[in-house]
């Protein structure tokens, strides 16, 4: 995702749920609506109409942390993905 794009309400529905896909571009470009406006998003080419979901960073970091356990159990989690899982379940009790 590259930018904000500004509010054209002749191009797309300013109220619409955040990660519904406002239009399609023949550049390959889209936009896609979030909280506050609107996202341009580049090199991807989704249906118009589509909705995204998205998760919290923590939810994020946690379901990588998790992955990697369940398929490299033989190889250490990196310096930084570690620390933060620390920090993490500290800060969570």
């Amino acid at each position: 995702m590259t930018e904000k794009a500004p509010t054209d309400p002749e191009t797309c529905d300013t109220t619409a749920d955040p990660g519904t896909v406002q239009a399609v571009f023949l550049t390959g470009e889209v936009l896609v609506s979030c909280g506050d406006g609107r996202l341009l998003v580049c090199d991807w080419a989704p249906i118009a109409g589509t909705s995204l979901s998205s998760k919290t960073f923590e939810e994020t970091m946690a379901e990588i942390i998790e992955n990697h356990l369940s398929r490299y159990d033989d190889q250490p989690l990196s310096h930084r993905l570690a620390q933060w899982s620390t920090t993490h379940r500290e800060l969570s009790k």
